[in-house]
């Protein structure tokens, strides 16, 4: 398992709308999805916990459900994630909305408390 510290050294890319969304959207609305989605770590095809490397999804994955509506992390690390998305733009109005997608948080978007 890494720590916080290591993976904000690993330099890893952030979610960007056009390697996981296809479609058209206005200029507007494709910024407030970016914007988003610089929170998360770009999902891998293999989905595996970007901290300790277990499956995140499937029969056995480790995702499980925290308290906060669309929140969880992995079972095995309790790196945070989220697996219901809600994005809206400027206007308040919802542009986007997913059902169990699960995306990891960048580890720059994340601070240890004590």
């Amino acid at each position: 398992m890494k720590t916080l510290e290591e993976l904000k050294n690993e330099d890893l890319p952030r979610c960007e709308f056009s390697r996981i969304l296809k479609g058209e959207t206005t200029k507007e609305n494709k910024a407030c999805i970016q914007e988003y989605l610089n929170e998360f770590v770009t999902p891998t095809i293999d989905r595996k916990c970007i901290s300790c490397g277990s499956d995140l999804v499937g029969f056995l994955g480790t995702f499980r459900w925290g308290i906060e509506y669309g929140e969880g992390f992995c079972r095995e690390c309790g790196y945070p994630a989220r697996a219901i998305h809600c994005i809206e733009n400027k206007d308040n109005e919802t542009i986007l909305k997913t059902n169990f997608f699960v995306m990891q948080y960048h580890p720059n978007t994340l601070e240890l408390q004590e």
